[in-house]
């Protein structure tokens, strides 16, 4: 006779949630949980939505932050802009209509000032309550 079948309770299904919040892989969610990693994985199952929630709200609020600070830069006429541009359109499904690279990777000139106009009039939009284009999650 073995042990009873794990069973995760609410309090472990908001601890990987947490976990995944914060960024955590999945071997050190069981770890916060207090199970094996092996028991995790058996049970992953159990923990999937919780941790997907974590995960999306997580970068739901990185990329807030980083929109902010895109705002602050573009105000500020800061270099750093273009960077917080890049991450931008690459990790934010709102703002992948910014297409900014011809054929060989780069930027042309006339596309980037044309993307920092476009991204500039999504932040006015968004600063003042506005819907954000493509955010029809």
């Amino acid at each position: 006779m073995g042990r009873d079948a794990y069973q995760p309770s609410k309090e472990h299904i908001q601890c990987a949630y947490n976990g995944a919040r914060k960024g955590l892989n999945g071997e050190e969610i069981a770890k916060a949980i207090g199970i094996s990693y092996a028991t995790f994985n058996r049970y992953k199952d159990n923990f999937r939505e919780a941790i997907k929630k974590g995960k999306d709200e997580a970068d739901d609020l990185n990329i807030t932050k980083a929109e902010n600070a895109l705002m602050r830069a573009i105000d500020r006429k800061q270099p750093n802009a273009t960077l917080t541009m890049f991450y931008l359109v690459n990790r934010s499904p709102r703002w992948h209509s910014i297409n900014l690279r011809d054929d060989k990777g780069s930027v042309p000139p006339d596309k980037l000032e044309k993307a920092m106009q476009s991204m500039s009039e999504i932040m006015d939009m968004t600063h003042k309550g506005g819907e954000r284009p493509g955010n029809d999650k």
